[in-house]
């Protein structure tokens, strides 16, 4: 989380950025050690964890982990994103993904509403097709 923050830091256009962690951990030690880096890069950045307790939310047995991602983001546009940061420019990164050169979220959106980058996934996990672009902005037309 330390390396993720330092790189948002130093690549974020946006510099009065917001870290918001959603941490949905699967057991105890794991949720304590997010925490922990939230309370330490908090001492001087801006971050707010949100721990979220999602076990009634996650009924897919076998784990799926497409389909766990997609409930828990979900549940944090519904839950933290839409009622606390309205009108926001919001970028959603995973907790594997680290900026690595100059990158604007509000650039990124160039005018829609929300903008995404097509993924494809394995036999399994679900989705065949990428995901769609979605938005409501000067381009939404096209």
């Amino acid at each position: 989380l330390e390396e993720q923050h330092a790189g948002l830091r130093a690549f974020l256009a946006e510099r009065d950025f917001v870290l918001v962690v959603i941490n949905d951990a699967p057991n105890a030690a794991l949720r304590e050690r997010i925490s922990l880096a939230c309370r330490r890069i908090g001492r001087r950045w801006a971050v707010r964890e949100v721990v979220a307790d999602l076990s009634a939310h996650l009924r897919d047995n076998p784990y799926d982990a497409a389909k766990r991602c997609g409930q828990v983001l979900t549940w944090a546009v519904r839950e933290v994103l839409v009622p606390d940061y309205p009108g926001f420019a919001v970028a959603i990164i995973d907790s594997d993904m680290f900026l690595t050169a100059p990158f604007s979220v509000r650039e990124f959106l160039h005018g829609y509403a929300m903008a995404g980058i097509p993924q494809y996934k394995p036999r399994g996990c679900g989705a065949q097709q990428p995901l769609p672009w979605w938005g409501s902005g000067p381009a939404a037309e096209r």
